[in-house]
């Protein structure tokens, strides 16, 4: 079904593929917005940007030196390493380089916080139970944020 100018706005006979709909929350309204459907491969789902990367399918971004630009901020390098928003590095095989270039074994720090944690639970025990199930989650998350 095409949209007609007198009804909506938009010129006639174009199709409502290329159309997405946004309701307002506020006031019921709702409003076509005319999709970008420019530089997309139909087989792949991927988009070209106007900066000279791609937009894959599932949300990533591809830039033109082989990184690839994930949803939450990392990136992936060409050579397997993955760069957080922090500045550190994560390897492939399970290490994690920091900016300063000290090298962290992610193993050892979840062996660490195992072993925190059961102290903390330890030292939790004297609460009553209700406390115990509030409080010790909260204890427990600071401590590891802060040790980390």
């Amino acid at each position: 079904m095409c949209l007609s100018r007198g009804t909506t706005g938009f010129d006639s006979f174009e199709c409502f593929a290329y159309y997405r709909e946004i309701t307002n929350v506020v006031t019921g309204d709702k409003i076509q917005i005319k999709r970008d459907k420019d530089n997309v491969d139909s087989k792949t789902g991927e988009r070209e940007t106007g900066d000279g990367r791609r937009e894959t399918g599932d949300g990533r971004r591809e830039t033109g030196d082989g990184r690839r630009e994930t949803g939450d901020g990392r990136r992936e390098t060409g050579d397997g390493r993955r760069e957080t928003g922090d500045g550190r590095r994560e390897t492939g095989d399970g290490r994690r380089e920091t900016g300063d270039g000290r090298r962290e074994d992610v193993g050892d720090n979840w062996e660490m916080a195992q072993h925190l944690k059961r102290a903390l639970q330890g030292i939790l025990t004297g609460h009553s139970e209700a406390q115990r199930g509030k409080t010790q989650h909260k204890v427990i998350k600071r401590a590891l944020i802060s040790a980390f």
